[in-house]
């Protein structure tokens, strides 16, 4: 009788778990070592097949020629029907291989293999050793590739459970679920079910959808187009029974049967919301960390020109004093209080205290004087707001935000790490609004400016830091921040965005500028890269998505001062 399409689907599957629990992960270097291991100690060629429904798949091999892999493979179909340990001493003369090609049987003459099981029984390949030579086995040789196969057995069983649909949590963190391929729910563990606020003992059932109401079916199962490559991992909010929503971590990977049919999916889900809200706390704590490092060359700022405020201010007092006197003796003179004074006496008066005010002097100066002052209260203002801006904690995690502005923000708090060093050139085109973190990008520019000037700086010369940015063809956002100082070495790209990785001097930095800037860029969709010019200098790029110009989305945040 044939199976139910839903029990074939299931069984289909099963077997789609064990595919990607075992032969469509990531490589693992203990297989390897395992099978090496076992051609050390039995002094033989060594290797470990593995099955997927019709196909076996060679994935290690230790001094097996490649031109004779497909002969140890051919034994591996007959191993996995016994208990214990197959052995073949020659075979030339064992009547299962009678039908190989005796040119090709000559490859392998020796055998001795183990099967490899997964605990509900299922046959997943074989550890093996051959010879190319007929031999016999000896029970010591036959018990070293037992406690072998055991061990290569427990790595495979371990690789297989880390995607079990029937996980209930993973190192305590995770919720796992799993789908059919019309994204309803077949299995969910307790740790979900206590997640959305449902009694622990309680089956989970309906679409996935309803549990995620920011993702749509392909979210979680894939296009079509892209199923072999869906596997994703993405920050969404999980729907509670009382209404509210929770911030999780969602990883999910589609379940294909060899025809690449669409059988489900499985996920992972953890949540996140104490670590989001840490994370932010700790980017506000690492802005203000950013600021004490500012904070010398902020005062300079500050202090410069509420110098020349002050200078004036005095020069106006006195200046006033000046006027007032002039003014008393025009009073004295111009009204009854002369008495019989001649007018020729009273011009004289009147000279000579012009003389005393310096009147031409004080008509030159005294705007001169109000419109510097001025313009300072306007720097130290701008600096205030700037310091204010950048220092200013999200009230919301992500809004729609003027990037232009932002930088410009940024690049005032910065300006004394780098006037000294390098001049500054903006190109900024008009840029719609882009829904980020405004502190947490801040945090990228001020990390990516102070690093282009302490770049330049190690030159000793002057040198130039130019900020671009474009709306690209695609509409997404980008930001490019170049320098023409050194450049990075070519063997060192790759490391720079790994934490605490620095090539400054001891004391000079943490390492952790960049590994911040990229793990902000990463959690806003966008991408953050670095090219080294041939002609010299380091760019780097980042590229955002706009707010699509209809969202419901308030307008660009502002700080008010």
């Amino acid at each position: 009788m044939t199976p139910a399409p839903r029990a074939q689907d299931e069984q289909q599957r099963v077997r789609a778990l064990h595919r990607l629990a075992v032969l469509d992960g990531t490589p693992h270097r203990d297989l390897d070592d395992a099978v090496a291991l076992t051609s050390e100690a039995l002094g033989l060629p060594a290797a470990l097949t593995l099955l997927d429904e019709d196909h076996q798949w060679l994935i290690a091999r230790a001094g097996i020629d490649v031109s004779v892999t497909s002969r140890a493979q051919a034994f591996c179909s007959h191993t996995i029907l016994v208990d214990d340990v197959m052995v073949v001493p020659d075979a030339l003369l064992d009547p299962r291989f009678a039908d190989l090609p005796p040119a090709e049987g000559m490859a392998v003459r020796a055998y001795a293999g183990v099967p490899l099981r997964t605990p509900s029984g299922h046959a997943v390949g074989a550890l093996c050793v051959t010879d190319t030579a007929p031999r016999d086995f000896t029970p010591h040789e036959l018990t070293v590739l037992r406690l072998l196969a055991r061990q290569v057995q427990r790595l495979l069983q371990a690789r297989e459970m880390a995607l079990q649909h029937a996980a209930a949590s993973l190192a305590g963190e995770f919720a796992s679920f799993q789908v059919d391929g019309q994204g309803e729910l077949l299995f969910a563990s307790r740790g979900l079910v206590l997640m959305v606020g449902a009694d622990g003992k309680e089956r989970l059932a309906g679409a996935i959808t309803e549990l995620f109401p920011e993702l749509t079916h392909d979210d979680l199962l894939g296009p079509p187009t892209r199923r072999q490559q869906a596997r994703r991992t993405q920050t969404t909010l999980l729907r509670r029974r009382d209404g509210t929503t929770v911030t999780v971590e969602l990883t999910t990977r589609p379940l294909l049967g060899a025809s690449g049919k669409l059988l489900g999916a499985l996920g992972l889900v953890r949540d996140v919301t104490e670590q989001r809200r840490q994370e932010v706390e700790e980017r506000h704590a690492q802005k203000l960390e950013a600021l004490g490092r500012l904070s010398a060359g902020l005062a300079h700022e500050i202090n410069t020109p509420i110098q020349f405020v002050g200078d004036n201010t005095r020069f106006l007092s006195d200046a006033y004093a000046a006027m007032v006197n002039l003014v008393g003796v025009y009073r004295q003179t111009l009204t009854g209080d002369g008495g019989s004074m001649p007018w020729a006496e009273r011009r004289s008066m009147l000279e000579r205290a012009e003389g005393d005010a310096d009147v031409d002097f004080l008509t030159s100066e005294v705007p001169l004087a109000v419109e510097q002052s001025l313009e300072g209260i306007e720097r130290v203002a701008s600096l205030v707001r700037a310091m204010k801006e950048f220092s200013y904690k999200d009230r919301s995690e992500h809004a729609p935000t003027d990037l232009n502005q932002l930088l410009q923000t940024t690049i005032t708090v910065t300006r004394h790490e780098f006037k000294y060093t390098a001049d500054i050139e903006l190109d900024l085109a008009d840029l719609p609004p882009v829904t980020c973190s405004r502190s947490d990008l801040g945090q990228v520019f001020l990390n990516l400016l102070i690093n282009a000037a302490d770049a330049i700086g190690a030159t000793g010369r002057h040198g130039r830091i130019t900020v671009t940015t474009r709306v690209l063809p695609q509409g997404d956002i980008q930001v490019r921040i170049a320098d023409d100082g050194p450049g990075i070495p070519a063997h060192l790209r790759e490391k720079i965005f790994e934490p605490f990785f620095t090539t400054k001097d001891v004391g000079k930095g943490t390492g952790q500028g960049l590994a911040l800037a990229r793990s902000v860029i990463d959690g806003h969709g966008g991408t953050l890269t670095l090219d080294c010019p041939a002609a010299g200098g380091t760019v780097f790029t980042i590229t955002l998505a706009a707010t699509p110009a209809d969202a419901d989305a308030p307008a660009p945040e502002q700080v008010s001062s």
